[in-house]
């Protein structure tokens, strides 16, 4: 039924991110310290299917939540 697929495809784009920060804690749990890590995990991301736009927030929330995570020294010492 058409109306069940499109219901079941709205469910899916609104746990997109979940579902991809689920998978990249699972493989990675680390955020990306260089250019080339990045674009390493958001390959690995896209080759499961996740879109750009979830990948991005997925990895924005990794930096973010690393960067909260650091001491006062050590955000001195990367400014």
């Amino acid at each position: 039924d058409e109306a069940l697929v499109r219901a079941q495809v709205q469910v899916l784009r609104t746990t997109e991110f979940e579902r991809a920060q689920a998978v990249w804690q699972r493989r990675f749990s680390v955020a990306p310290n260089s250019p080339e890590e990045r674009a390493r995990q958001m390959r690995f991301l896209a080759a499961r299917g996740f879109d750009s736009q979830a990948i991005g927030q997925v990895l924005r929330a990794a930096a973010q939540a690393q960067r909260e995570a650091q001491t006062p020294q050590e955000q001195e010492a990367r400014e």
